[in-house]
């Protein structure tokens, strides 16, 4: 979710980047019609099933719901029309061994993620995707380990999912530094990191040619599994004779990524069922909007920013209704029902949110419509309701096909994903199967919790990579919080 207007830097991982990268700097100066049968993916309306697999394998799987909330109807494109490779170039910067990567991070205070097994090297790419059956371009970074002998066994696939970083192309994570250190710290512990930017969100080449549907499950999903596809492919054509993938895969995601996160395995049987996942991690999710946004109008704060956002961008995603005057005012000296999208999406900086910093509940929601959602009475502010309904994991109109192993972090003193919050709905998810651990983190803000957890995330991203049962003595239960391994002392005192 939105951190005011601050970008991505602030959000996830900043402290440990930002020491790093001054570091390097110091030391490296130098350096349609739904009822199509063909296509594969979108099946039958009627609910009849369909071939689940890449090769047309045996197994089947039942159609993916498309064009929900009453949208126009559009078909996916075959798989052979995504998930290409176009462009690539290597960041030379982050070419490092693990003893430099070591020094860096006992220098920057993080010593607890010491010895690197690996090296990295990390690439930025360009691929092909799809919005809504439309073929559009997006990008990507690539890490691997490098400068040691890769496991006989191959190497798993790590998504990072990112936090909002803002919704147009001078926002794109992949464009920043801290982004790329991401990359170098899971490939030094052992994974093929995928770094997308969401579709919309261009870090390199050509502009975006569609919008970000900020918050819309479908399309951070579809834009996830491609640029694993073609990741898959820039290994294969000039990485081959070091890294070898194993085909299992960790979905990890935080703030806007850990909704992101459930979302991508969500869709992963329907449009990537050839990758085996083995676990999700998703840090201060969203999951229960709706609860969110009833805050959000409340009082006016970041999230108040976050879900004008939201409503700006499905309206775009979804195409109805006409204009934005039923939810957002039109009045002196913002008038966001007609200046909303250029406020969301700047073309030429990454600054949303800039013009409207001082602004109020009242000057940005329509009476009508911000008081129907204190009162709770979603039947009023239809479609608006259909289209949160879909943001939710739990109220999602596409079946979950299986339930993968998901640890579920939340910061205690989380201001914007606000924790106890999100329990109904993560306690909701379990009674319907889903495979869920929670940690919650003592005294761990929005911004920081995902750094706090760090240690604990990849021993069990480990640990199922391994095969290891979840403990069923934690599995589903919401557990007090602990002192996460990265947590500042005087926080736990």
């Amino acid at each position: 979710m939105v951190q005011t207007a601050q970008s991505f830097h602030s959000n996830i991982m900043y402290r440990l980047l930002l020491s790093i990268l001054l570091l390097l700097l110091i030391a490296f100066p130098a350096c349609e019609d739904r009822s199509d049968t063909s296509n594969p993916i979108a099946g039958d309306d009627d609910g009849g099933e369909q071939d689940g697999t890449e090769d047309g394998e045996n197994s089947q799987t039942p159609s993916l719901p498309l064009a929900l909330c009453g949208m126009n109807p559009y078909t996916l494109l075959e798989r052979d029309k995504v998930g290409d490779l176009v462009d690539w170039e290597e960041m030379t910067f982050y070419n490092l061994t693990p003893s430099t990567v070591d020094a860096l991070l006992t220098a920057g205070g993080y010593a607890q993620l010491t010895p690197s097994a690996f090296g990295s090297r990390v690439f930025r790419y360009r691929y092909t995707t799809q919005d809504k059956g439309r073929q559009v371009e997006a990008t990507a970074l690539l890490s691997v380990p490098a400068h040691v002998d890769m496991p006989e066994d191959g190497l798993p696939y790590y998504f990072f999912l990112h936090g909002t970083a803002g919704f147009s192309d001078p926002c794109a994570p992949s464009r920043s530094d801290s982004t790329a250190l991401i990359g170098v710290i899971l490939a030094t512990n052992g994974f093929i990191g995928i770094l997308p930017d969401y579709i919309g969100m261009n870090g390199f080449g050509a502009p975006s040619e569609v919008a970000h549907a900020y918050t819309v499950g479908e399309q951070a999903a579809i834009g996830s599994w491609d640029a694993l596809r073609a990741a898959e492919i820039l290994i294969a054509e000039e990485l081959a004779d070091t890294i070898t993938p194993n085909g299992k895969t960790v979905i990890f995601g935080g703030s806007q990524g850990g909704h992101s996160a459930f979302f991508t395995e969500r869709y992963g049987p329907y449009y990537a069922p050839e990758y085996d996942v083995k676990a999700v991690i998703a840090v201060a999710p969203p999951i229960d909007v709706r609860t969110l946004m009833v805050d959000a109008l409340s009082t006016y704060s970041d999230s108040t920013y976050s879900f004008l956002a939201a409503l700006t961008a499905m309206r775009l995603w979804y195409g109805e209704p006409a204009s934005l005057e039923s939810v957002f005012t039109n009045e002196e000296p913002y008038y966001f029902s007609n200046t909303a999208e250029e406020n969301i999406y700047p073309v030429e900086e990454c600054n949303p949110g800039d013009a409207v910093k001082e602004a109020s509940i009242t000057s940005v929601f329509n009476d009508s419509f911000r008081q129907a959602v204190l009162d709770e009475r979603w039947e009023d502010i239809e479609p608006w309701t259909c289209y949160l309904k879909e943001s939710e994991i739990y109220n999602s109109s596409v079946p979950a096909l299986r339930y993968t192993p998901t640890l579920v972090v939340f910061g205690e003193n989380d201001e914007l994903v606000i924790t106890d919050k999100q329990q109904e709905h993560f306690e909701a998810l379990c009674q319907d199967g889903h495979m869920l651990e929670y940690l919650e983190c003592s005294g761990a803000p929005h911004i920081d919790v995902t750094v706090w957890s760090l240690f604990e995330q990849f021993a069990w991203a480990r640990d199922r990579l391994a095969d290891k049962e979840l403990d069923q003595s934690v599995q589903c239960r919401i557990l007090d919080p602990i002192c996460c391994s990265g947590t500042p002392e005087d926080v736990c005192e």
